[in-house]
């Protein structure tokens, strides 16, 4: 059922959008069900066409919003997908890549974790999810997580703050 899914969907999408290499297309929509779509089946694994419905329309939406920034290219011999779709495998601690901490008044533990949970939730994992996963990387509890959380949160108001009064 996937892969006839999966093959509408990227024929669908290719005649839409203007692509000539349906292959591919076809390829990304089957890891975006396997990979993303698993919500949409423990929920509407009742009623089939329902469920083929919404498989259908989230894995079109996730098509269209790589194309929108850029990974689905004309030419998709130019795509490099192990840099863009496995790199929750590596977590990378060094290197915040678009999280900018320099204004910021935190402790590197507080800038670590700050950079940990940025990167689990560009990666689509919801907010709970991603403080587990940061609270086993990090090997703190879940309490710790949330306090360092909210001393972030209360320095940052209180830098708002100062900086309102300055001016």
């Amino acid at each position: 059922m996937l892969l006839n899914l999966a093959k509408k969907i990227s024929t669908n999408f290719c005649y839409r959008y203007n692509m000539t290499n349906q292959q591919d297309i076809e390829d990304q929509a089957v890891e975006i069900l396997c990979f993303k779509c698993g919500d949409v089946v423990y929920n509407c694994g009742i009623n089939q066409e329902i469920m083929q419905r919404a498989l259908y329309k989230k894995t079109f939406n996730y098509l269209k919003i790589n194309l929108n920034k850029k990974e689905i290219l004309s030419d998709m011999s130019i795509l490099d997908r192990s840099k863009k779709y496995y790199a929750q495998d590596q977590y990378e601690e060094n290197e915040p890549k678009q999280l900018n901490l320099n204004g910021w008044n935190v402790s590197n533990q507080q800038k670590e974790l700050l950079v940990c949970i940025s990167s689990f939730l560009e990666q689509g994992i919801e907010l709970k999810n991603a403080i587990d996963d940061v609270a086993e990387i990090l090997e703190m509890d879940i309490e710790e997580i949330l306090l360092e959380l909210k001393d972030i949160k209360n320095k940052l108001l209180k830098q708002r703050e100062e900086s309102s009064i300055d001016m």
